[in-house]
């Protein structure tokens, strides 16, 4: 089978939907030691994250800023395959709130940059984080 065992970085940003599903496939099946995922500005959605994040036990870095579709069920299934996640950005993501939060503060404990700026959280998802992830060196909150 092909694999490519020393990617570590892919960036998809600004693909369209049709793209995603092929690179979906790409993660899932030929990047075992995938690290850095960049989806932001794409129409990725819950049901995709959820299908590729077991294949992402060695991510540490997501970017889906601006991912209207990205919610709690795909923020959740990233925080319970991707341990070892240390930056998330889902800035501007419509569907991320304190679920998606507090399932990133319970899953990813060695978060350290976290950027929420436009999402809908509230003082309860960002105690969760505050509380479980005390590597936390980079917090954006804004609206």
């Amino acid at each position: 089978p092909v694999t490519l065992p020393e990617l570590h970085s892919l960036d998809a940003s600004g693909t369209f939907q049709a793209r995603m599903y092929a690179c979906a496939v790409v993660i899932a099946r030929w990047c075992p030691n995938l690290r850095n995922l960049n989806v932001s500005f794409t129409h990725i959605d819950d049901q995709l994250l959820a299908r590729v994040a077991p294949f992402l036990s060695k991510l540490q870095r997501l970017d889906a800023c601006e991912c209207d579709n990205v919610g709690d069920g795909g923020i959740s299934a990233i925080a319970t395959h991707c341990g070892d996640l240390r930056h998330l950005d889902v800035s501007f993501g419509v569907g991320v709130n304190d679920g998606s939060l507090s399932a990133v503060a319970r899953g990813c404990p060695q978060l350290r940059h976290l950027n929420v700026n436009g999402a809908f959280v509230s003082d309860d998802g960002i105690t969760d984080v505050a509380t479980h992830c005390r590597y936390l060196t980079f917090l954006d909150i804004s609206f």
